[in-house]
């Protein structure tokens, strides 16, 4: 089994997504999943540190990375 394959596995009766949901909620923040950023390829690299404006229409996404 693949790296990637363990990351869709339940764990205590929860997905990763429910796991993240569980986390962030209570901040009233958006949620981004399933993005091609991050540490698994394909991956659009991202400036660690960087402040984002991230605009998400019809399933697509926009990221625009700002350093201050």
């Amino acid at each position: 089994m693949s790296i990637a394959a363990d990351l869709y596995q339940e764990i205590m009766g929860l997905d990763h997504y429910e796991a993240v949901k569980g986390i962030v909620e209570k901040y009233n923040v958006p949620i981004l999943m399933d993005a091609d950023i991050g540490h698994l390829p394909p991956a659009v690299p991202i400036i660690s540190g960087s402040m984002a404006d991230i605009e998400v229409k019809g399933g697509k996404y926009r990221i625009k990375m700002h350093l201050k």
